[in-house]
């Protein structure tokens, strides 16, 4: 899911959940999003579709930020 989709489902109610999770083979992070039916989505990027993967942990911060969450959980390895 993009990011103008993410904002649009939080605003709808439909997000409930921000965590901030390890990839492991990319040594970096994604944001991963928990939909009200329990679901788990990573954000995409908007042209490729990709999971999106940040080098560091802010990057994802802002974008959940911008999304519209007041708090994240991270997860260390």
């Amino acid at each position: 899911m993009n990011l103008a989709i993410a904002q649009e489902l939080f605003k709808a109610g439909d997000l409930i959940q921000a965590r901030i999770e390890p990839v492991l083979i990319h040594g970096g992070f994604t944001l991963v999003l928990v939909r009200r039916d329990g679901s788990r989505e990573s954000l995409t990027r908007t042209k490729t579709k990709d999971m999106k993967i940040y080098k560091r942990d802010n990057g994802a911060k802002q974008d959940a930020a911008k999304i519209g969450f007041k708090e994240v959980s991270l997860l260390f390895d």
